[in-house]
């Protein structure tokens, strides 16, 4: 690769970061973890880059660790999967993270959609629960499962009416979507299917369409 295709690819992986940070800052998981997906396709020649100038030790790897952050938190497995495939096919990325340290990461991830898939089925199971009894009912901070309700509240997955707390019924429940794009289907929050998206396979920018039947 040359130094100015590396060039190109740290400018595009900028510019992806820099709008998946603002995403996130809006509370827009959802997108900010769909462009950092697409952040991968830069991150070997930034590294190069970085390598080239003597500075691989300040690469960060954020469009990885993001996605690592945030598909738990979305229920999303797919995209730690596809994660696992990426770094598996990119050697010198492999290299820098570590081998066994990657297979961790992958593994606590994963853990953390099951842990996140109970707690979501416990809050709608139980339907509604007052705010005080949060830290009585998930555990005392800094409970992990405190992390995901301010996170799930600031998403409009969970709604206060008064005191109380409990799934959006509009918003919260999980559906299936297709992309009218490439036919791909995916399951996630209602919520994140309202507005257009970039598709995870086809990464065009498409309304879901919403499916009657669960996947």
């Amino acid at each position: 690769m040359t130094k100015g295709e590396m060039e190109v690819h740290a400018e595009a992986y900028r510019a992806k970061m820099g709008a998946a940070m603002e995403a996130s800052n809006s509370g827009l998981y959802f997108n900010a973890t769909r462009i950092a997906v697409d952040a991968w396709e830069d991150i070997d020649g930034t590294f190069q880059l970085f390598r080239a100038r003597d500075q691989a030790s300040a690469f960060d790897f954020g469009a990885i660790k993001l996605v690592l952050m945030y598909a738990p938190l979305l229920l999303d497995p797919g995209s730690i999967d596809r994660l696992e495939a990426f770094i598996g096919a990119n050697r010198r990325i492999q290299k820098e993270l570590g081998k066994e340290q990657v297979e961790r990461d992958i593994a606590a991830a994963r853990k953390r959609v099951d842990e996140n898939f109970w707690l979501w089925n416990d809050i709608e199971s139980r339907g509604s629960f007052l705010r005080d009894e949060i830290r009585h009912i998930f555990g005392v901070e800094p409970s992990p499962s405190l992390a995901v309700l301010q996170s799930w509240e600031a998403m409009g997955l969970i709604r206060q009416e008064g005191r109380m707390l409990g799934l959006s019924t509009r918003l919260g429940a999980m559906v299936p979507a297709k992309c009218p794009s490439c036919g791909s289907k995916i399951e996630a929050p209602k919520a994140m299917l309202l507005d257009p998206m970039n598709c995870p396979e086809c990464r065009n920018e498409v309304a879901f369409v919403l499916l009657a039947n669960r996947l």
